[in-house]
């Protein structure tokens, strides 16, 4: 690449110009230092102090004001997509979590507005349905008349009390909700640790999920435990990653539920090669992916996109609730300068691998020192 490494320390990696890479003559950047992101309060730190001239840490409303009230005037902040969708995962094969009707429930219990507030202010809110695609682009694949077909999981305590009552769920002396068996439900929505943000989203969902009448509680698991426990189905409700659309396709999304051993199918135990009654008749997933995968057709992509997203939503194997933007902070005017626009299309190279983005401003020249 155009730039090879030099040191590398506890704390940060410095890298140096390669002087024979092919851009070198655009490269006008000579030094590189990378720091440990060691969470998102460090980075915080690093913003305020200007020590870096970029970093993308979720950041609620008042520290970002503070950030930029810090810099005003050099400190910018782009809210590109990141093609990725935070999310409630259910396991399916769990006792509790393989009733749809509780599933249901649940998705008009959360207050996904408020769940979205709390963990990822700047993120784009799912309201009312659960497809694979994008908030950002329904109006590209979803348009309101076949939105009109879908189930809707708007906030509604009441509708997730009418769920649970005919489905034989019965509330307790104690404000506790019984199984048709007659045991209390007991909820523990995990995540991971380390994203400070996901872990506000479980408290904020496990809060919302006790005052209705579950027990439940937020469960924090280090990485090296809660990804392993994920994909082996340790788990009964989780706040994960969801559907993804990299690159702004929802392929991605598609490929990751319904083609078995995708990271979704096998996390929340869906199944794919299943038939399926839809609004466009009877439909197997599994092959739909394999048909999205090789059709040239605009307008079957589009049909098949609308077909799978109608059965996540009905199904219910997770929640979509918070689409992820990356809330990306540049100082401009300290060490270097030369930042585009924020609707230059650049900024869509940082979804998945933000490092592109940088190669490309630096390798370009696009980026400059500051003189002097």
């Amino acid at each position: 690449g155009p730039y090879m490494v030099t040191r590398v320390t506890e704390s940060e990696i410095t890298l140096k110009k390669f002087e024979k890479h092919y851009k070198a003559a655009n490269t006008l950047v000579d030094a590189v230092r990378i720091f440990r992101w060691a969470n998102n309060e460090v980075m915080w730190g690093y913003l305020l102090g200007g020590e870096i001239d970029a970093g993308h840490p979720a950041s609620p409303p008042d520290v970002n004001r503070a950030i930029l009230e810090r810099w005003k005037g050099k400190m910018g902040f782009a809210l590109p997509s990141d093609y990725s969708i935070f999310a409630l995962l259910f396991n399916l094969e769990d006792s509790l979590m393989k009733d749809p009707a509780l599933r249901r429930a649940i998705a008009h219990v959360i207050d996904k507005k408020k769940v979205r507030e709390v963990c990822y202010y700047f993120g784009l809110n799912y309201e009312k349905y659960a497809p694979i695609v994008l908030r950002s682009i329904y109006n590209k694949w979803l348009p309101e008349d076949v939105l009109a077909k879908f189930t809707s999981y708007e906030h509604d305590l009441k509708k997730a009390e009418e769920i649970l009552l005919a489905a034989g769920y019965t509330k307790g002396e104690d404000g506790l909700w019984r199984t048709p068996e007659g045991k209390v439900i007991e909820i523990e929505v995990q995540t991971n640790a380390p994203y400070s943000d996901w872990v506000l989203a479980a408290d904020e969902i496990a809060r919302e999920l006790a005052a209705f009448g579950f027990k439940a509680v937020a469960r924090p698991i280090p990485s090296e435990i809660f990804w392993p426990g994920l994909d082996a189905r340790n788990y009964r409700v989780a706040f994960a990653w969801g559907p993804a659309a990299w690159p702004g396709h929802p392929l991605e999304g598609a490929y990751r539920l319904f083609t078995v051993g995708g990271e979704l199918q096998r996390r929340t135990g869906f199944d794919p090669l299943k038939t399926y009654d839809t609004p466009w008749g009877p439909a197997v997933p599994a092959k739909l992916v394999d048909e999205l995968l090789t059709t040239t057709d605009p307008e079957r992509q589009k049909e098949i996109v609308q077909i799978l997203s109608y059965i996540a939503n009905e199904e219910l194997p997770l929640v979509p609730i918070v689409e992820k933007r990356i809330g990306i902070y540049y100082l401009d005017g300290v060490r270097v300068t030369g930042w585009p626009s924020e609707d230059d299309p650049a900024w869509t190279l940082t979804p998945g691998g933000i490092e592109r983005f940088y190669v490309l401003l630096l390798s370009e020249g696009i980026l400059k020192p500051v003189a002097g």
